[in-house]
């Protein structure tokens, strides 16, 4: 199955995760503890790897040092059907390295680099933890997501009053049931701001405003 790279919107302590498979809403903590910030990377556990492959996962090697990875340690996996992996001492080797040559899956026929992986996977990694699932969810500028959870298709999203970035309102409408109460004013996405505001500054550009009683993606 294709796996897009996910697009990523932050709204606070909360990141919007959109992949092809829904919406995850990701507390900062959890996102920064799976993605690490200072170099992009995406680790997860490595008994979770038999959930996303069918190859014999038995033996998980890192590309750089050989070491074989333990079922509790955090590893970046190189390509979908995780053949090596880089271990977080590597990741560490590598950032600090002077040769900045890409590390790839020498047999992978897909041949993508290390870094459009790792947007792709980043997608996979929120469904396979644990996640709760919610069915109603009122977007406010002050929402904070306490742990990762995903919202299926059928999610009533109530927006009311509110400024939300494009990006954010019909990543929404494609993926949600969207509904506008009252008015709501879409701005042009910036990623020096968050998604949904209660104003904007003045030297924004003029939103759109949007006044429906009701609008349902289903």
């Amino acid at each position: 199955m294709e796996t897009r790279v996910a697009r990523i919107l932050k709204l606070g302590n909360t990141f919007f995760v959109f992949i092809n498979r829904g919406v995850f809403l990701v507390p900062q903590s959890e996102y920064e503890r799976i993605r690490q910030r200072d170099n992009g990377y995406v680790c997860l556990k490595r008994k979770n790897f038999s959930e996303e492959t069918d190859r014999d996962t038995e033996r998980v090697i890192c590309i750089v040092c050989h070491e074989e990875a333990a079922l509790e340690d955090f590893v970046a996996p190189l390509c979908r059907q995780m053949h090596f992996v880089l271990c977080r001492e590597c990741i560490e080797y590598l950032k600090k390295r002077t040769n900045k040559k890409e590390v790839v899956c020498p047999y992978c026929k897909e041949k993508k680099s290390d870094k459009v992986y790792q947007e792709e996977i980043i997608g996979i990694l929120f469904s396979l933890i644990p996640h709760q699932t919610l069915l109603f969810l009122e977007l406010r500028p002050d929402m904070e997501a306490e742990t990762v959870t995903r919202l299926p298709r059928e999610t009533r999203v109530i927006l009311s009053n509110v400024y939300v970035s494009d990006a954010l309102f019909f990543q929404l409408l494609g993926r949600t049931a969207v509904e506008i109460t009252n008015r709501v004013f879409l701005f042009r996405h910036y990623n020096s701001l968050d998604c949904c505001l209660e104003e904007l500054d003045a030297g924004t550009d003029k939103p759109l405003s949007i006044s429906v009683s009701t609008l349902a993606r289903r």
